[in-house]
C-alpha cells in the first residue's frame, strides 16, 4: 500500500486531500502541531502525528516516527 505523510492537515488544503488518498487506498500520516482527528475522515489507514515544519527536531523525530527517509 503507498503511503503519504500530509503536513497541515488541521485545515484547508491539507484536511481535504487527506480524504481523496484515503479514498484511492494510500495509508496517510497526517501531521499537524497538535495533532487531532476533528474533521478527518475516519479510517484504519489514517495515522495521526504532531509536525511543527518550522522546527528541524520535529520534522525529523516525524520522518523517523512515520518510518520514512529524509533522503
Amino acid at each position: 500500500m503507498p503511503r503519504i505523510l500530509i503536513t497541515g492537515t488541521s485545515s484547508g488544503f491539507g484536511r481535504a486531500i487527506v480524504a481523496q488518498f484515503l479514498d484511492r487506498g494510500w495509508e496517510v500520516i497526517a501531521t499537524m502541531r497538535n495533532p487531532s482527528a476533528e474533521g478527518l475522515p475516519v479510517s484504519d489507514n489514517l495515522r495521526l502525528m504532531p509536525l511543527d515544519v518550522t522546527d528541524a527536531d520535529s520534522i525529523a523525530a516525524a520522518v523517523a516516527e512515520a518510518g520514512l527517509s529524509a533522503a
